[in-house]
């Protein structure tokens, strides 16, 4: 991965859900930095980018890191349209991070 000149999003969703699988929050959460990092390089994070990092959350019974992310949503993250709440994946993980 890390030879792939310029990933795209759909390069970096792919590894969280990798990491989302398997539970490992560390490597997600460097991944999202990465991203975030990115946005001077027309990358952004996603609604998908915020659901596979809830269920990695979910994964790894790290609700401290679901409610992060919840909170950083309300607040407004470019690229992400009003609405996000109703995207189905992130609220039913969202939902089961908050029974944690």
């Amino acid at each position: 991965f890390y030879e792939v000149e310029n990933p795209d999003i759909v390069c970096f969703n792919t590894l969280l859900s990798a990491c989302a699988r398997v539970g490992d929050m560390n490597r997600a959460l460097g991944l999202l930095a990465r991203i975030e990092a990115g946005k001077d390089d027309e990358l952004y994070p996603n609604i998908k980018t915020y659901g596979e990092m809830m269920k990695c959350a979910w994964m790894a019974r790290r609700r401290d890191v679901g409610e992060s992310l919840w909170k950083k949503l309300e607040v407004g993250v470019d690229g992400i349209e009003p609405g996000w709440e109703s995207d189905e994946k992130l609220q039913r993980f969202w939902n089961l991070v908050k029974e944690i």
